[in-house]
Parts: C-alpha cells; sequence; structure tokens
C-alpha cells in the first residue's frame, strides 16, 4: 500500500498558505472540463469522477479531491487516466522537495496547475523527476464552474 500524499493547491505564482497537517481535510481543486457523464478531462487525462449532473450537461467544472485521497503510484506504469484497477492516474513533475524531519513537503507541477503536498520522510522523489499520482474514482467529485471556493 503506497503512503498518503496530502496536497494543497497551488493557484498561478501565488501560493496558498498551508495549515497544518493536522488540519489536512482541505479539499483539492482542480479546474476540468465535464466531456460526457462522469468523464473529465484534466491535466492531459481523461479521469472518471462521481458526479450528479443532468446527462446533457458539458463544459467547465472543477475536480475537488480530498487530500487523504491522492497517493503516489507505484513505480513502472506510466499510464494516465482511468485505470482498470478502479484509479484514476495524473502524472507531474517534482518542482521542489524537501525534508522536514517527519515529512517530505513537494511542490508538483501538474501542467495547468499545480499543487503542494506532503508524504512520509521515506517517500523520497528527485527534483524533476515524474511521478504518478493515483485517486479512487469514488473520491473524484466535481462541481460547476471553475472558481469553486472550498
Amino acid at each position: 500500500m503506497q503512503p498518503n500524499l496530502a496536497i494543497h493547491h497551488v493557484c498561478g505564482l501565488d501560493e496558498l498558505r498551508l495549515a497544518p497537517l493536522s488540519s489536512a481535510n482541505r479539499v483539492v481543486t482542480i479546474p476540468a472540463t465535464l466531456v460526457e457523464p462522469h468523464v473529465v478531462e484534466v491535466c492531459g487525462a481523461r479521469l472518471r469522477v462521481r458526479d450528479d449532473f443532468d446527462p446533457a450537461q458539458r463544459g467547465a467544472v472543477t475536480l475537488c479531491v480530498r487530500p487523504h485521497s491522492v497517493r503516489f503510484a507505484a513505480a513502472g506504469d506510466d499510464a494516465v487516466g482511468y485505470q482498470e484497477n478502479g484509479h484514476n492516474r495524473l502524472s507531474g513533475t517534482v518542482l521542489r522537495q524537501v525534508y522536514l524531519g517527519d515529512s517530505r513537503d513537494y511542490l508538483i507541477d501538474l501542467g495547468p496547475t499545480q499543487i503542494r503536498g506532503w508524504t512520509p520522510p521515506i517517500e523520497d522523489r528527485s527534483v524533476g523527476s515524474t511521478i504518478h499520482l493515483d485517486i479512487a474514482i469514488e473520491d473524484c467529485r466535481i462541481v460547476p464552474g471553475t472558481d469553486a471556493r472550498l
């Protein structure tokens, strides 16, 4: 089992101030496009999501994920998008990694957006390395529009 990666979204060049890990129950929000029922395009991948929208609705949405639902994917499988194991996978590049003693702080570039996250200290990924993040379908929710304030 891969360790959890608690993440917070970084908007443009302005980094969000981060809450202590004990309050890591925030929601990660990433702009996406609803392309068909239960399918969004986000960060260059098609992901399956839970949604309750009118089946005819398409367009801009916000993908919402709880930080504790995101995990580093096992090495070796580079496919992105929906995986047959019931997870969605995003690919990113480590922009920054800082050892904090009891955790590591990462800044990860997902292409159109960046996220910041923490892992246990044993998860050592080098700056510049490509990483994959797994998120279970049932943990991927969407809300209408791209300006969700959760």
